[in-house]
């Protein structure tokens, strides 16, 4: 019989402390971090250790991390089974929104954020030396933590496409599943940019303008490159497949409503949600909003670097 899949249970963290997996500490190193993770058994280390060190982000764990993340056991029989033959579908995560405080679960796992002057998190998961547990469970819960650790930092994690050009401009490219993020994303490494992520890219205020960090979530197209450098950004534009090459303005409510909806799990939570709008606001004003259509057969990338043709690179780029 197929190994079972624990899906989701109830929003409802422990009454007593659950013993930690173990006494393996890892330090993740990206923007909003360090990120320092504790409570690992030797097995999930090493499944952290493979999954992000891939990435070149992993660090000797760290005393006294802004964000402090710790691995519980739990029983399994808080989760529904099911069996991993064809005709499952998971459907992403419940949650409990209060002050300070954010529970959620999701498949595998139950976790509790602690919003406040730091991070704190929680993490229960019935899984240790499974291929699920680095890049489903852990990663599940370590998005929802970087979403609201920008947040608390004046950005946004945003779904969407980021690339670097020649020059050293980064851009991001939104719109609903189907619209072509990836599409153009491969498109644009193959005229010569580099691809950050196209599936999730990190955006934090810097002087006035704004700056990009891929975050260590895979994409089809993913490549991280230096994980600790940050990239000017030079704007977001709503795509759209189309017969030919065309950039125009797209600014005002459209634009705020578009990077609303492209800002997972703080988009849901009603307590968080003024906190959100006012980033996006400031990003929405602070950086070029435009529509870009493209066909699969223009020369886009181009088309794009004549928009930031002699424009200076702010001075902190030069130590990426």
């Amino acid at each position: 019989m197929p190994e079972p899949i624990y899906v989701r249970g109830a929003l409802e963290t422990p009454s007593s402390p659950a013993a930690v997996w173990g006494s393996g500490a890892l330090r993740i190193d990206f923007i909003g971090g360090p990120y320092r993770i504790t409570g690992l058994d030797g097995v999930q280390l090493a499944h952290l250790q493979r999954h992000f060190g891939e990435r070149g982000v992993i660090g000797a764990a760290a005393q006294d991390a802004p964000v402090e993340l710790t691995v519980r056991r739990i029983d399994a029989d808080r989760f529904k089974p099911i069996h991993a033959y064809g005709g499952w579908e998971y459907n992403g995560f419940d949650f409990d929104y209060a002050p300070g405080r954010v529970v959620t679960a999701g498949l595998g796992m139950l976790a509790e954020l602690r919003l406040g002057p730091g991070l704190r998190g929680t993490l229960w998961t019935p899984l240790s030396d499974h291929h699920w547990f680095p890049g489903i469970v852990f990663e599940n819960f370590f998005r929802l933590v970087v979403a609201y650790r920008l947040l608390a930092l004046g950005g946004a994690l945003l779904h969407s496409s980021g690339t670097l050009d020649p020059t050293g401009w980064a851009r991001l490219f939104l719109g609903p599943s189907g619209a072509g993020k990836s599409t153009l994303a491969g498109l644009l490494q193959s005229q010569g940019h580099r691809v950050l992520s196209d599936d999730l890219n990190a955006v934090l205020p810097a002087g006035d303008g704004f700056r990009v960090q891929c975050v260590p979530f895979a994409g089809t197209l993913a490549t991280f490159g230096n994980p600790g450098a940050s990239h000017p950004l030079a704007g977001c534009y709503r795509i759209i497949k189309a017969q030919e090459e065309r950039v125009r303005p797209a600014g005002g409510a459209g634009a705020l409503a578009l990077l609303l909806s492209c800002s997972p799990f703080i988009n849901r939570d009603p307590l968080r949600s003024d906190a959100l709008i006012a980033n996006l606001t400031r990003l929405a004003a602070g950086v070029a909003q435009k529509e870009l259509s493209f066909s699969l057969t223009g020369a886009v990338a181009q088309l794009l670097e004549m928009e930031t043709a002699g424009a200076a690179l702010p001075a902190a780029d030069a130590a990426d």
